[in-house]
């Protein structure tokens, strides 16, 4: 019995399952993605018994891209749906990540010649009404080496967490490096009030989220958090982007302070403290397991990794056999419903 839990995956990483089961997450909401409500209820449409409103709801939604994201995943979990909703959902999800990785790649390769090298590790759109408004006609890209269940191997010049910028013109920036995001801001910002100050802070910490994110963080950005203060011809302005209610067993905190003269970033001060909760290794395949003991430790820990366990989910659930697969589908539906 000793050896059996000891092969299931180092039982299920017990130190840091066991703190994240000491404290389970319950996700609270997220800040509302602009057309949320639209999006979700083209998601809805994905499902009429009309072809023609099924047809025209999965164009406007491909269209949206990256942004009809958070509403089609939501609908990935809704129980109500039957399985053929559920199942359209998820090929629409699966195009639009595809899109944007083929966009990214056709973008950024001209510019960044090493790009072109990275196979099998896709690009995904960095998504904020604040990047809208600061950088009218930019797109940004992450590039995210995933250490879990599987750590990628980190290929020079890149980071585990990249992120990129692409103008209007079609010219390409890397900004992983904090100096060169600085840079950005000063020649493609005019922050000259407090308004202007406090949509720079949340867009500063928009990339900041994904640069310090593994993949299984979910950050949200207070509004009290965000302060601006004159100081003769500068702007100091503040802002924390906290970890959502602890969701996974997550816990902690981004904080950047930002200083503005005459219109342009002058100085930038980031600190992180972030600790993980349990990350995926083995516990989808877990879930069937004869032992009573090894399925409710899998389905456990799963639900306090929560939504951000959603990508590993439906990696498991493509090579799942049937009754895997269903029990895969269970406990997304489950995550969702309760928002864990």
């Amino acid at each position: 019995m000793i050896a059996r839990m000891l092969s299931v995956c180092a039982i299920l990483s017990l130190i840091g399952m066991t703190r994240g089961l000491a404290q389970p997450a319950g996700a609270g909401p997220l800040a509302k993605n602009s057309g949320a409500d639209r999006y979700t209820a083209l998601v809805e449409q994905l499902g009429s018994a009309d072809a023609k409103v099924r047809e025209a709801a999965g164009k406007k939604l491909l269209a949206a891209g990256a942004r009809a994201l958070p509403a089609l995943e939501k609908g990935l979990g809704n129980a109500d749906y039957t399985a053929e909703h559920r199942e359209a959902i998820g090929k629409l999800i699966q195009q639009i990540n595809e899109a944007v990785d083929k966009r990214a790649r056709e973008l950024l390769g001209r510019k960044i010649p090493a790009i072109n090298e990275v196979q099998g590790v896709p690009f995904f759109q960095i998504v904020s009404d604040d990047l809208d408004k600061l950088f009218p006609g930019c797109t940004f890209y992450g590039l995210r080496f995933r250490q879990f269940p599987v750590a990628r191997e980190v290929p020079e010049p890149f980071k585990m967490n990249n992120a990129f910028v692409v103008k209007p013109d079609g010219s390409a920036r890397d900004v992983t490096e904090a100096k060169n995001l600085q840079d950005f801001f000063q020649d493609n910002a005019k922050v000259d009030d407090a308004g202007k100050a406090k949509t720079a802070t949340r867009a500063w910490l928009r990339i900041a989220e994904d640069l310090e994110n593994d993949g299984f963080f979910r950050f949200t950005i207070p509004e009290e958090s965000l302060l601006v203060v004159k100081h003769g011809a500068q702007l100091k302005a503040s802002g924390k982007a906290v970890v959502a209610n602890q969701v996974g067993g997550n816990r902690g905190q981004i904080e950047v302070k930002l200083t503005f003269e005459e219109g342009q970033l002058l100085e930038v001060d980031q600190s992180s403290k972030l600790r993980q909760g349990p990350r995926p290794i083995c516990q989808a395949r877990r879930l069937l397991d004869p032992d009573p003991v090894v399925r409710t430790m899998a389905r456990q820990c799963i639900l306090t990794m929560g939504k951000s366990a959603h990508e590993y989910l439906q990696q498991q659930r493509r090579v799942a056999p049937p009754r895997l697969r269903e029990a895969i589908d269970e406990i997304w539906e489950r995550i969702v419903r309760e928002d864990w």
